[in-house]
Parts: structure tokens; sequence; C-alpha cells
């Protein structure tokens, strides 16, 4: 159904259902009409008994749509409304899998979740306090007002803000209307893992900006945005003279090997030297506005190679995604040793490798021809240079 529709302005499907849009009536009808060509050229038949015309409001998926906006289908939040208190922790996780569906219309979902997540750790409890009936009101109440996102426009400006309590990070995209005002298009959060609860204040304000970047990533990339904070000492992090650079300029180590890569010029290295990493890569050393990298992969210094592991554990990837995604993009001398470090004291991730995904093995097929199939894959450092190796599988 994607397929069919796709290219198709204003319209999109979601199984055997059909949404045609438009902000004129003549712009809806040349719309729906391209639809039911596209639908007669791939063969298919709709039912008119089942159609809906110009229509100013549809209930869809949970939502209620129309032109201001969407808004949760009422019918739906009445069913939350009612269920009474959970008595156990599997109640408790279908009551809050409901209410993560119309996460977006909450602002700090995360913060009124506190007691009820709790409840839901690994070992814990399951005793329904004062304070977990508050929470639990709370979100039905929140649930039952009047909740309404606004549609993206990619003509109106955007806004993304973002803050962090001491357990969780929220985030908020909204749209710049010509007179001035706000409307939001979508609330986000999530709580703080334990290890991230521990950061500190700046690092989790600085965390919960990021959050808001990769979450909003698929309304923001390629236009320009304006980035929301309370909290000024994130200038210090964020301009564009401090962060990774700053850190470099204060690493002893990496400012000899900028100085080297700058020169060309390299004098024999021992092999005890915490230079001779550096040394044996030494042909693909490159320097960009302050950073050092090493072909494509951006070197961090020692400074803020704890704060990188940690973003590269956050969703417990395990060891050897996270050895994979690193290689992509960052480096260090010790980086595999300190990956293996990590996972081995997280217990999410030894338990997952208790019980891995078994795959059954099996070969290529067998080449047809020269040229058919080719294999390739990097091979080094050997002496500094690293050597990409094809075979022609036949």
């Amino acid at each position: 159904m994607d397929t069919m529709v796709a290219g198709l302005d204003g319209t999109a499907a979601y199984l055997d259902d059909i949404i045609v849009t438009g902000k004129t009536i003549n712009e809806h009808n040349a719309r729906l009409e391209a639809v039911l060509r596209r639908i007669h050229d791939y063969g298919f038949r709709v039912r008119l008994e089942k159609c809906s015309f110009l229509q100013t409001e549809i209930r869809y998926l949970g939502f209620i749509i129309n032109a201001k906006g969407r808004q949760p289908d009422p019918a739906k939040i009445e069913a939350i409304h009612n269920m009474p208190p959970p008595k156990d922790v599997s109640q408790l996780r279908a009551f809050l899998g409901l209410v993560n569906f119309y996460g977006n219309f909450v602002k700090n979902l995360h913060n009124l979740r506190v007691p009820l997540d709790a409840l839901t750790k690994k070992d814990a409890t399951f005793l329904w306090t004062p304070a977990c009936q508050s929470s639990f009101d709370r979100i039905k109440a929140i649930l039952k007002s009047d909740l309404l996102l606004t549609h993206y426009d990619p003509n109106l400006p955007i806004i993304v803000a973002a803050d962090a309590s001491n357990y969780g990070i929220g985030a908020v995209l909204s749209h710049q209307f010509p007179d001035g005002s706000e409307k939001v298009i979508y609330h986000a959060s999530r709580t703080l893992t334990p290890a991230q609860k521990k950061y500190s204040q700046i690092e989790k304000e600085a965390f919960a900006l990021i959050f808001a970047v990769q979450k909003f990533h698929r309304f923001i990339h390629g236009r320009h945005f304006t980035l929301k904070t309370d909290h000024k000492p994130l200038i210090s992090i964020f301009g564009n003279k401090k962060g990774v650079p700053t850190a470099t300029s204060d690493d002893p180590i990496l400012t000899q090997v900028i100085n080297y890569t700058r020169s060309g010029c390299w004098p024999k290295i021992d092999r005890n030297s915490p230079l001779f990493h550096y040394y044996n890569r030494r042909e693909s050393p490159s320097t960009i506005n302050g950073c050092l990298l090493t072909s494509s992969r951006i070197v961090i210094p020692k400074l803020l190679q704890r704060r990188v592991l940690y973003s590269l554990h956050k969703a417990d990837p395990g060891q050897t995604r996270m050895k994979m995604l690193a290689r992509s993009y960052v480096y260090w001398p010790a980086l595999d040793a300190d990956i293996e470090r990590l996972v081995k004291n997280c217990a999410t991730c030894v338990e997952a490798a208790k019980n891995p995904g078994k795959a059954e093995l099996s070969s290529w097929p067998k080449a047809t021809s020269p040229w058919s199939r080719v294999h390739a894959d990097f091979a080094g450092p050997l002496d500094g240079i690293y050597y990409l190796v094809v075979v022609d599988a036949r």
C-alpha cells in the first residue's frame, strides 16, 4: 500500500486505509483523482460504501484529525480513564502502554510516570502507594483534558525546546506562526538510566538537547530551526569554540599528533609511547576545525571519552553493536577495551548475552561467472596504511 501511494502529495496509507487531504476542495479533488488513478493502475478496487469524501474531520488510528490538528480519540481516552488501579505489574505495564500511545500529547510525561515506572523495575516489589495513585490519577486527568497538536507545515519556522530533571528529559517541537504564537507539533520524553541520573545538571541539559534533535530528526533534517534551552551554561558546551576542539587542544598527546600531522614529519616513535598508536596510523590522520580525524573517524580526547561511551551505550545495544557503531564514527587507542569493560558491567547487556539469538549458518551460493559477485573488506593497519582487499567470488 505504501508503495502504491508513494509520491502522491497529501496522501497517507496504513494497511488498507488511505487518507487524502487538501487545503481547498480543488486541491483535494485533484489529489483524490490521482489516488483513484493509481488504484486503478495497480488493479485494485474500492467499495463505495466504505469510502467517505470531503470530510472536515476524521477518526483515524485512535486520533481525531481536522484542520486544527490532531487530538486523541475521546472513546480511547474514556477507556483509559475508566481503567481501575492495577493489581500487579502486568496490569500496570498494560496501562503505561496505552498511555505511551498518546505520550506525544503530554508535556514531560516522564516526570508524571516516576512512581509508576519504579514498580516496573527488575526485582521491584509491587506496592501501590498514595504516590502511585496520585500519579495514576494525574495522568488520566491530563489525557482527559483538551489536548491538541498542530499539523506540521514545512513552510513555517520550527522551534525545538528541551529540558531535564533528576529523573528524565523532555522535548517539544513547535511551529511559530506569523502572529508570533507557538503551537506544539510533538512532545517527547524519556526516563534517565541509573548512569545518566549521575550526570551533572549541565550534562543532563545537554543530553536533553541531543535527545530532542535526534527524536525530531525527520522534521528538522536539512532545515534551519531554533534550539531553545533555559540552561544558559550550555552555551559553553555548544559554542563554536568549545566542545571537542577545546578538549583536543587541552590534550597533550593529541596536540603532538596534530603538530606532526600538519608538518607531515613524524619522528621515530617508541612502541611503548602513547603516541605509537597514532604513529602506526600516520598515513590517515587529518585535522579540521581543531579536531583530529583518522580516516573519517573523529579522535575523541581523553576528557570526553567516558561521555561518548555512555552515548554509544544508552540503548544497551550490546558489545558487537557498540563496536560497530563506534568504529563508524569515533576513535581512541583503547576504544574496544573500554567498550568491553562497560558492557561487562552492564546487567542488561550481560543478560542479553546469555540468551543470544541463533542464526542458522549457511554458505554463499556458488558464483556463476567472473565478477558476478565480489567480496570486499579492509585490512590493516600495516605500517600505518589500510588496504582495501577485493576478491572475485568466482
